[in-house]
């Protein structure tokens, strides 16, 4: 007598084998879907880290701004009272003013 599995879609002439591939299917598939979890469990908590960094950054951009708010506020008021204000670069400024401007091309 022939035993057919729908699990594996085989025929089968001894039932413990066929119970046996149905077993190691089980496991496979169990495998699979176990990979699958640790997969999405990774993305996520991929996609946190990149949220939080993210608003690390935006949180930094405000704390420039805010900063160049106050540099600008104190130039005005500075050139404002005496006519012109002179400051001298240095050449590290300059340098990476260069490297920021030609890393594009």
């Amino acid at each position: 007598m022939k035993y057919y599995s729908d699990v594996t879609r085989k025929f089968y002439n001894d039932v413990k084998v066929l119970e046996a591939d149905e077993a190691a299917v089980a496991k496979a598939e169990e495998e699979r879907k176990a990979a699958l979890v640790k997969q999405q469990e990774q993305q996520a908590k991929l996609k946190e880290q990149r949220a939080a960094r993210a608003e690390e950054i935006t949180q930094a951009i405000k704390e420039r701004d805010e900063a160049q708010k106050k540099v600008n506020e104190l130039l005005n008021k500075f050139v404002k009272d005496y006519g012109s204000y002179h400051y001298t670069w240095s050449s590290e400024l300059v340098d990476d003013a260069f490297k920021t401007v030609f890393k594009f091309f």
